[in-house]
């Protein structure tokens, strides 16, 4: 494939370096790019010519050697690039041999990620998705925020004459993350579909049998003599009321990339236990804590009133497909299911779970019997569940030497 530039908003071509889109070139592979895709570039006073040596375009008859015809403009459609260095209009020539991939896929292998994969209009470089992301996990940077300083890195004087791909830049942000993070957790190379979960990572320290753990036949040849607390889940419980979520405008835009495959439970599997969930109002007999008391607080504007789930308590790791929404306040419906996913999460061998919970004098009461009378929940065979009172997830992290002495 061979790219050649029309114009850059507010810009010059000299300052324009090709590098920054990762050299857009060969979309199906070096070897088709060197042997059948060899860009010649004249300088004419109009503009860049660009021609291609494959077989339908080259005249055999041409004394001086093949005659290879230019491409027409009408076959360089132009999409609109965004990279570091700001938004360009570029003319793209694609490969039209026989066998040739989609344009989308080449534009993927060229190092563009398009906005619409139908008909492409609009790309990001993978260097401008990185350095968004990175942005937004460092500095808290906004994808309006971050596309207005491309817009004036663009142009300073008129930013505003710069193309709006705000909304294009949320929806590849999006779906550049998800990319990423099949890569990052093995599933790039693989025809497996993660399962719940399967993108988050949990505590490197914890017990997880078939991970860090061996319990196979030979490897623990004296179980008796194995450590309790080597076979042992260590959760704290606790909700966050500052994770609000608004009713969405158009709720059938809203579309999941990700459901139950991070740190949130499954939504449609959710749904159907709260929807059979027994709402029992439960007044707390524990010094009138607020928590319970205010279980069944509402607020008509939100979608989730707070999340709540489980974590490490030795080391404050979330445990993946455990984190649940609320809906009116911390109840105990919505940590029984948290609990359940949690205890369910590569625990197959362990044997004891010490669950910590700032209202488990009241929550733990009624446990065994929400699970039992529900189809949605579950607790693995042979796990006993020792409750104890905790003080919330900020409280269960670990302080070092210097912090504890402050």
């Amino acid at each position: 494939m061979a790219v050649s530039m029309s114009h850059s908003f507010a810009q010059t071509v000299a300052e324009f370096n090709i590098k920054d889109i990762h050299s857009i070139a060969s979309v199906n592979g070096p070897d088709h790019f060197f042997k059948k895709l060899h860009s010649l570039n004249t300088d004419d006073s109009s503009d860049f010519f660009q021609w291609s040596d494959t077989d339908d375009n080259i005249d055999d008859d041409y004394l001086e050697g093949p005659f290879i015809q230019p491409v027409r403009d009408s076959d360089r459609p132009a999409i609109t690039v965004v990279d570091k260095s700001g938004v360009h209009s570029l003319s793209i020539c694609y490969c039209q041999c026989p066998g040739a991939l989609s344009r989308d896929i080449q534009l993927f292998q060229a190092g563009l990620f398009l906005a619409s994969f139908t008909r492409p209009k609009t790309a990001f470089t993978f260097t401008v998705l990185d350095d968004f992301l990175l942005d937004n996990l460092e500095c808290s940077t906004s994808a309006m925020n971050y596309y207005s300083k491309i817009r004036r890195l663009t142009s300073s004087i008129f930013p505003l004459m710069v193309p709006d791909c705000y909304r294009e830049l949320m929806r590849a942000a999006r779906q550049w993350r998800q990319c990423k993070l099949y890569k990052w957790h093995g599933f790039a190379h693989k025809d497996d579909q993660p399962k719940d979960g399967d993108l988050a990572l949990f505590c490197p320290a914890c017990p997880q049998p078939g991970i860090n753990l061996d319990l196979s036949t030979g490897t623990v040849a004296q179980p008796d003599d194995t450590p309790s607390w080597l076979m042992t889940r260590y959760l704290v419980m606790d909700g966050n009321f500052k994770a609000e979520h608004m009713h969405p405008v158009n709720p059938s835009d809203k579309v999941s990339l990700m459901d139950g495959l991070g740190f949130m439970v499954s939504d449609e599997r959710y749904k159907s236990h709260l929807a059979i969930a027994q709402d029992n109002v439960q007044r707390s007999d524990c010094n009138n804590h607020r928590a319970v008391n205010q279980a069944n607080a509402s607020r008509q504007r939100l979608e989730a009133t707070g999340i709540g789930g489980c974590a490490c308590a030795r080391h404050g790791c979330f445990v993946p497909h455990s984190m649940v929404n609320f809906q009116k306040g911390e109840r105990q419906m919505n940590m029984d299911y948290a609990l359940s996913q949690a205890l369910n999460y590569k625990t197959d061998g362990i044997s004891r779970a010490i669950t910590f919970y700032n209202i488990n004098c009241q929550y733990n009461k009624y446990l065994k019997d929400w699970i039992t009378s529900s189809t949605y929940l579950s607790i693995p065979i042979g796990m006993d569940i020792i409750p104890g009172i905790g003080l919330g997830l900020d409280f269960a992290k670990p302080k070092l030497p210097a912090q504890a002495a402050a």
